[in-house]
């Protein structure tokens, strides 16, 4: 994962941390263990013990671990959809209303994807009907990418993607106050 002059890679069961000095990539950090992505924040560290695996993590801009306790649930497999909170403890969400370690969380369900669905699925039939191949590749209605971050959508329809904005509801206005 990528971020301004550092490189953190993972491969093969070793981590490295790289950094940019002076036009020269360094090497900052190395070790056993498997890296996990946490964006925006923080990286995931697997690494191997004589107990068994440990769980570290660290803020993305320095290889500095802290454990993680052993009774927090294990982390879900990494995807860039996955939404960090600023605390580890407060978990992590996708756009797809998965969450992880939400416990009873005040975030109100996604609703806009579904919508988004429904208001374009009349020009997505149209598309199908002029077209015989948009079924094959869009077999279920429109498409919908939601970047709640950002506040849009893109949404595919027949052979047309459109860049929609999302109404400014309260779950966006709490994800973007998480990401901050």
């Amino acid at each position: 994962m990528p971020r301004k002059d550092r490189l953190w890679v993972s491969s093969e069961g070793i981590w490295a941390l790289w950094r940019i000095q002076e036009g020269l990539w360094h090497r900052v950090a190395s070790a056993p263990g498997v890296l996990t992505a946490q964006p925006p924040l923080r990286m995931g560290l697997l690494a191997p013990s004589p107990e068994g695996a440990l769980r570290s993590r660290s803020d993305v801009g320095a290889a500095e671990w802290e454990a993680v306790p052993a009774d927090l649930a294990p982390w879900p497999a990494y995807d860039s959809a996955w939404l960090w909170r600023k605390n580890a403890s407060q978990g992590a969400l996708t756009a797809w209303d998965l969450r992880w370690n939400e416990g009873e969380s005040p975030l109100p369900k996604e609703r806009q994807r579904s919508s988004l669905m429904g208001a374009y699925r009349a020009e997505w039939r149209a598309a199908s009907n002029l077209r015989a191949s948009v079924g094959g590749w869009l077999p279920n209605g429109p498409q919908v990418a939601l970047r709640e971050l950002n506040g849009v959508a893109w949404v595919w329809v027949g052979d047309r993607v459109l860049l929609v904005r999302l109404v400014n509801t309260e779950r966006l206005r709490k994800l973007k106050g998480a990401a901050e």
